[in-house]
């Protein structure tokens, strides 16, 4: 699939030393998994909620997250992409490594919160009810994973 959409969205995606190439194979990685974090995300939360799983909720929650990681690394990959300036005479290039320490503050946040939500559930008791609807979401889940 990855290929698929390198063919259809690169051009001239051989020649990995040209910055712009590089560029757009950031760009369709960032946007790629936008979307797919973003359906995964709606599909968990549908399939949480009807089965009152909080580990699905959880998962749903980690898509959503990854959804982010994806714009924060578009973000980084769009400001790294600047020249250099009279402000940053060796470019803009470390803002990579920027958004990727934002990317794991907020990911840390997630687990916390997700951490104290899933001990509660434990001590709750509530009747978890599953359906296949619940298994078929996550059955595409592992899918557009893969």
């Amino acid at each position: 699939m990855a290929a698929l959409l390198v063919r259809l969205f690169i051009k001239d995606r051989d020649n990995v030393k040209d910055k712009n190439v590089r560029k757009k194979y950031g760009y369709l990685g960032s946007c790629t998994g936008i979307v797919l974090n973003i359906m995964l995300f709606l599909g968990k939360l549908i399939a949480g909620f009807v089965s009152g799983a909080v580990s699905v909720m959880a998962d749903a929650f980690n898509n959503l997250s990854d959804a982010g990681s994806s714009i924060m690394s578009l973000v980084g990959f769009k400001m790294a992409a600047k020249a250099a300036d009279e402000d940053h005479p060796f470019g803009h290039g470390r803002m990579e490594y920027i958004s990727g320490l934002v990317i794991s503050f907020i990911i840390m946040m997630m687990s916390i919160e997700l951490g104290k939500s899933s001990f509660s559930k434990i001590f709750a008791h509530d009747k978890l009810a599953f359906s296949v609807m619940t298994f078929v979401i996550l059955g595409c889940s592992v899918a557009v994973k893969l």
